[in-house]
């Protein structure tokens, strides 16, 4: 009875096990042969909005995202959000795209070639490694941080955000293949510290279909098969001329005016034939536009002094309105002299001192 009630416990607990951890879903490109494990929780985002992400970011590798996850449901970029990116070869240079399976500096070659902020260090040395390249080469905005033999490589960095706001922090995981690069990155405006289970498991799961990854591609350079046409086709051109030479037969037209001396002397003057298309055109034009040039170096000299007279007179009649301006005011401040004062008039008859001392005749 205990065994049995012991064997129908575990059947529980394995049934809500199972029942609890889903099967993780995948997500798969047939057109580029990509595949990602989904992030947990984060929902797809839709084709308008990864229309739009393709038409508003550019992150340091470029545009070209072909999936995208946002931790939150909606219709508007909110961080963080996942974004995976397919970077074909023939975007970059040709002088670095693989036609065999890549070393260390081939990888280190793509990836200088393919973020711009590692140029900004000066060009990439002949000999280098992981190491020299990220103390190199890293900066702020991008840093390696992990190349590995299978062709898996991480780095991360800042991409300046607007004004007054903090960078926006981003950590990409990418791996080469046959005919491009996978890439996935989250970008976010706080730390990583939430986004570490992510960035170690559902971003690492980003591969290539069978056939299509860095394996895929021969362990040699193939011989190209150009050099072979070159080679026929100098043989065709050296054929055709003596297919076509009638060698003889000019020789025998020719031979039958030479006893005119006449006719042979006017051929060696050919080129002063026409004395008017010689160097008298180039000496003519040079004269010509000499005299151009001293004419319009005359007429500029001619208007120059007339304007100078001109803005002479000008100031002359301004200064002589001035003067008379202040004339007039200082006329007009003048102020008007005083009247004289009128003399006294005469004394009245019988009047005399007596009359002002106060005696008065009886």
């Amino acid at each position: 009875m205990k065994h049995f009630r012991g064997l129908w416990t575990l059947g529980l607990l394995s049934l809500l096990l199972c029942s609890w951890s889903a099967p993780a879903q995948t997500w798969q490109n047939d057109r580029y042969h990509v595949s990602m494990q989904t992030p947990t929780d984060w929902p797809a985002m839709s084709k308008a909005l990864l229309a739009q992400t393709n038409a508003q970011i550019s992150h340091v590798t470029g545009r070209g995202f072909i999936a995208g996850y946002a931790l939150n449901e909606t219709d508007t970029l909110v961080f963080p959000y996942m974004l995976v990116q397919f970077k074909p070869y023939t975007a970059l240079p040709e002088q670095v795209r693989p036609q065999a399976k890549l070393d260390e500096r081939g990888r280190l070659e793509l990836l200088y070639e393919m973020v711009g902020a590692f140029q900004q260090r000066g060009p990439l040395p002949e000999t280098i490694d992981t190491p020299q390249f990220t103390d190199r080469f890293g900066n702020d905005i991008a840093r390696l941080t992990r190349l590995e033999d299978d062709g898996r490589f991480d780095f991360t960095g800042k991409i300046p955000h607007e004004v007054g706001q903090d960078p926006i922090r981003y950590h990409t995981h990418g791996i080469f293949g046959k005919d491009g690069i996978a890439m996935v990155s989250v970008f976010t405006i706080e730390d990583f510290s939430g986004l570490t289970y992510v960035i170690q498991n559902e971003m690492r799961t980003l591969a290539f279909d069978q056939g299509f990854g860095g394996d895929a591609l021969p362990d040699e350079p193939a011989i190209p098969e150009a050099n072979t046409e070159p080679i026929a086709e100098p043989t065709d051109q050296s054929t055709q001329p003596t297919e076509a030479q009638p060698a003889p037969e000019v020789e025998e037209t020719t031979a039958k005016p030479e006893a005119d001396p006449a006719v042979n002397e006017p051929d060696e003057p050919i080129v002063p034939l026409n004395p008017a298309t010689g160097h008298a055109d180039s000496t003519a034009l040079i004269l010509i536009l000499s005299l151009l040039g001293a004419a319009l170096f005359a007429a500029a000299l001619i208007a120059w002094f007339v304007a100078h007279q001109k803005a002479q007179a000008q100031r002359e009649r301004k200064r002589a309105r001035l003067e008379r301006l202040h004339a007039n005011q200082s006329a007009a401040q003048i102020p008007p002299q005083p009247r004289p004062a009128q003399p006294p008039t005469a004394q009245a008859r019988g009047s005399n001192d007596r009359q002002r001392r106060g005696t008065t005749r009886s």
